[in-house]
């Protein structure tokens, strides 16, 4: 064998590592990509609020309405007799602040969309 035949030999085995090599990779992504995305609808499944829990059923909490001091987590914190709850508005609820309030609101204390913020007949 002559020097061109070893050469075009060795190139056509590079090539066919190469190909072997991407076509086994593409292949790995794409059996994780069922998996994974069966892992997010098993976490999703779990993340869901179930309507077991008292704050699910509610829409309305009743607490003291303060300026948040965590602005990462919202601008204003609702402090009930159970927890307290960040809240994230553009409205200017500034007000309220300081004072008994409503909120409603549809979702669960972890995750929420607000309806509004009114003052507390209960002073």
């Amino acid at each position: 064998m002559n020097i061109k035949n070893q050469q075009l030999y060795g190139w056509i085995g590079v090539a066919v590592i190469v190909i072997a090599a991407l076509w086994l990779s593409l292949s790995k992504k794409a059996d994780k990509q069922p998996a994974q995305q069966q892992q997010n609808q098993n976490q999703q499944q779990t993340v869901q609020p179930t309507d077991s829990t008292p704050s699910a059923k509610s829409d309305v909490w009743t607490g003291t309405l303060q300026k948040s001091d965590n602005a990462a987590k919202g601008n204003l914190l609702l402090v009930t007799s159970e927890r307290n709850i960040y809240i994230r508005s553009n409205r200017d609820f500034s007000s309220l602040i300081g004072k008994k309030v409503r909120v409603s609101y549809e979702g669960t204390w972890q995750n929420f969309v607000l309806g509004d913020i009114t003052l507390s007949e209960q002073e």
